[in-house]
């Protein structure tokens, strides 16, 4: 007979772990829903099925596995970052973004004048939607992630001083994260997710400046509106943005992941 592993006890859980959790709906399928507790709700110390916990998104369920996070703490947190620890390569809870606005493009436009700048500012606004898309989809996801600004695709520091300089920002801690929240609320029009969910953080790494937002999952589905259009981000697992398009698609995806949104 194959002895099956005990649920973690109550002893062993605390508002802020992360943990998979089975959802009522989910009882017997073997899916498993990944979040954080916001608050447990069994009182007694065992229950055979597991402890039934609240996540942050709203989601309730039995814990079936507490997650080993060492992984990803070591890569994400500020202090391992404030030491110069970073990812080496993006993954699930990492994107790397070269540029906060800048692009090279800029530098080979062939005219001047205010044809030149309209041209810069469409530019920008499209590098900047990239970003707030990243922030989007990473919201979206049970588990949160980060951007890192100022860093190439393949890991390399660039640091943010072209960004520092094309937007006349006067420092970084106050007129440039200024500036990203701005971009954000334009772009995600959620400013309570933005002052409750966002953290940003500046730091020097090899005497450059880069740039870490962290984003903690969202409590209802986040979009980035373009114009009078609404688009829906999602973590893909290669890893990147995902926008899923079809309807059906996102109501099932906003079906699971906020089960308690009522849109």
């Amino acid at each position: 007979m194959l002895c099956m592993a005990r649920p973690p006890g109550r002893d062993k859980l605390k508002v802020g772990l992360s943990v998979e959790i089975e959802t009522k709906e989910n009882q017997g399928t073997g899916i498993l829903t990944t979040g954080i507790i916001r608050g447990i709700l069994t009182a007694s110390r065992h229950h055979p099925y597991g402890i039934k916990v609240r996540l942050e998104d709203g989601q309730v369920g039995r814990v079936k596995n507490i997650i080993d996070t060492a992984a990803k703490e070591q890569v994400q947190s500020p202090a391992n970052l404030k030491s110069g620890n970073i990812p080496k390569t993006e993954d699930k809870y990492n994107e790397f973004k070269e540029f906060y606005q800048y692009d090279m493009s800029i530098e080979k436009l062939p005219f001047t004048g205010a044809g030149c700048q309209k041209a810069i500012d469409g530019i920008m606004n499209s590098v900047r939607e990239r970003f707030a898309t990243a922030v989007c989809a990473f919201g979206n996801d049970t588990s949160g992630g980060s951007v890192h600004l100022g860093i190439r695709a393949d890991g390399t520091i660039m640091g943010l001083e072209r960004d520092k300089q094309i937007g006349n920002f006067d420092d970084y801690d106050d007129s440039f994260a200024n500036h990203i929240r701005d971009t954000l609320e334009k772009f995600l029009k959620d400013k309570v997710f933005i002052i409750r969910k966002i953290e940003i953080k500046f730091r020097r790494i090899s005497d450059k400046t880069i740039c870490t937002i962290s984003v903690r999952p969202a409590q209802r589905p986040l979009y980035v509106h373009v114009g009078d259009e609404q688009r829906f981000f999602v973590r893909g697992p290669a890893p990147r943005s995902e926008r899923l398009v079809d309807q059906k698609d996102q109501f099932r995806y906003i079906k699971f992941r906020f089960p308690n949104y009522e849109g």
